[in-house]
């Protein structure tokens, strides 16, 4: 009779001891290394690149350097996926340096780079991408919406002042006989226009440049453009002195002829 009360009593805990959690070793810290390094969003193609690297111990937090035996290394990784570059780090008391050489930055676009410390017994690693630009900026939005219409605003005063120069005398006031009459100075101001012409053409070659290396993906017409500006632009000085100069000189013709008009004593055609 007692055996069966503890087997009844024993059928009755079961479902009592099956709905108890089993025990679980809950293992709170983890071997390896983390690394963490500044964000890098955007570069300047061309110019070098510094990434400060710091290296911790995931299991105790532990900030770690080369006196650790801990080594770092960096691998860039180009638009189309393939290795450019693998770099050593440059270990310091706190951190690790990384330089990459602008030369390896030719292309607009996006670049991938993988850095990984390890020692004999850990390692760790990061990975991340930052995208080239001419400018080394995000060209936003905004941006865009500032670039057309000043291209725009360009381009309407060019042809504003190239047709203001058609209405503009050339030349001194004649007779039919072909014989001057008075003395025109508009024809200096004609001549000014077509400087500020020129400089319309510098300002439209440079703001054209700057929306081909943002928005085109071959660099060809860019560089042509940039280039073309970079004539124009050198151009400007001697420009200047000359169309100076040529106005002093028909400004001091003009004067002597004025005078001869007025005592008569010039009559040819000019």
């Amino acid at each position: 009779m007692g055996k069966k009360v503890i087997l009844l009593l024993f059928l009755l805990f079961i479902p009592l001891l099956s709905a108890v959690p089993p025990a679980t070793i809950i293992f709170n810290g983890e071997e390896g290394y983390e690394l963490e390094s500044p964000v890098l969003s955007y570069a300047k193609i061309g110019e070098p690149i510094h990434i400060v690297v710091h290296v911790f111990n995931k299991s105790d937090g532990a900030l770690l350097d080369i006196t650790d035996g801990v080594f770092c290394e960096a691998i860039l990784l180009d638009l189309d996926g393939s290795e450019l570059i693998v770099l050593n780090a440059t270990a310091h008391l706190d951190h690790y340096d990384l330089d990459i050489d602008g030369n390896n930055i030719t292309k607009r676009g996006i670049y991938g780079f993988t850095i990984h410390c390890l020692s004999d017994d850990f390692g760790g690693f990061l990975t991340s991408y930052f995208e080239a630009s001419y400018s080394g900026k995000e060209l936003s939005t905004s941006n865009s919406v500032m670039y057309i219409p000043l291209f725009l605003v360009f381009f309407f005063l060019f042809f504003i002042t190239f047709y203001g120069i058609g209405l503009l005398p050339s030349k001194n006031e004649t007779d039919p006989d072909n014989r001057i009459i008075k003395i025109s100075y508009l024809k200096y101001l004609r001549t000014t226009l077509y400087f500020v012409l020129w400089m319309f053409v510098i300002a439209i070659l440079y703001i054209s440049s700057n929306l081909a290396f943002a928005y085109l993906p071959d660099t060809l017409i860019a560089n042509f453009l940039f280039t073309f500006f970079k004539i124009c632009f050198g151009l400007t000085l001697p420009i200047t002195i000359i169309i100076f100069l040529w106005i002093l000189s028909q400004i001091t013709e003009d004067k002597q002829l004025n005078s001869m008009m007025k005592r008569g004593l010039f009559n040819q055609n000019f």
